[in-house]
């Protein structure tokens, strides 16, 4: 069963003032089982695709004042929690869902994260992970418990410790980071990052001639390495 759900917008507005291109980027991997997670996750892209074009995008196509993005997408995120909280307690289940989102503007990206659902930067100085897992395994690797290579077998691998849906409220992690030409941002469910390791997505990425072929290349590895879980990739390249 898929439990992942992917959301792409990019927008190009030419005027006389300039070129403004816009980007809401969105990957969730669900959680709760049939009709639960796979729910979570759709909800949660739809929830937040409606919260930033009420907010960022319908603004910006009129040419009004643009809210603060990175408050804007925290938002989203938090309007998207609070709406699979209610379903999951009406129907009571568990369901739930990770969530990396970016929303890319003026050669820059804010990033949000709850989960381990990632995101990277990558460059010709190599590959960089911006957000940061809520998990146990990485919380066992901050308190230096295990090392990175040892999470990757760890029996409890797959425990998230904050995700979309868990709570009426939840924390959620932002980023903002400059983009120069020739990079590359990866978001990614951890189908990818649990199956092959960093040298190997950064490789598949660099050698790719498009964003495209970089997802096939991608999902290729990791299915290659076992595909012990659904793969869903998102790979904006910056000219």
């Amino acid at each position: 069963l898929n439990e992942d759900s992917l959301f792409a917008l990019h927008l190009d507005t030419v005027s006389q003032p300039g070129h403004s291109p816009f980007g809401l980027f969105i990957v969730a991997d669900g959680m709760g089982g049939q009709a639960a997670g796979e729910i979570a996750s759709q909800t949660a892209i739809k929830e937040m695709a409606r919260h930033v074009t009420r907010h960022i995008v319908a603004p910006l196509l009129d040419g009004g004042e643009i809210p603060d993005v990175a408050e804007a997408l925290r938002a989203a995120c938090q309007q998207a929690n609070k709406t699979i909280y209610d379903m999951s307690r009406r129907q009571n289940n568990d369901m739930g869902t990770t969530c990396v989102a970016a929303i890319v503007r003026d050669r820059s990206a804010v990033l949000a994260n709850v989960g381990d659902s990632r995101a990277y930067l990558v460059d010709d100085g190599g590959l960089t992970q911006i957000t940061v897992d809520h998990s146990l395994v990485e919380r066992l690797i901050t308190l230096g418990k295990i090392t990175r290579d040892q999470a990757r077998t760890h029996p409890d691998r797959n425990l998230i410790l904050r995700h979309l849906g868990e709570k009426a409220a939840v924390e959620i992690d932002v980023f903002t980071t400059a983009l120069q030409p020739r990079q590359w941002l990866v978001l990614c469910s951890d189908g990818l990052n649990s199956m092959i390791d960093d040298d190997v997505i950064y490789q598949a990425v660099v050698t790719a001639p498009t964003p495209e072929a970089a997802c096939r290349a991608l999902i290729d590895r990791a299915l290659a390495a076992g595909g012990d879980d659904n793969v869903s990739v998102i790979v904006l390249h910056v000219t």
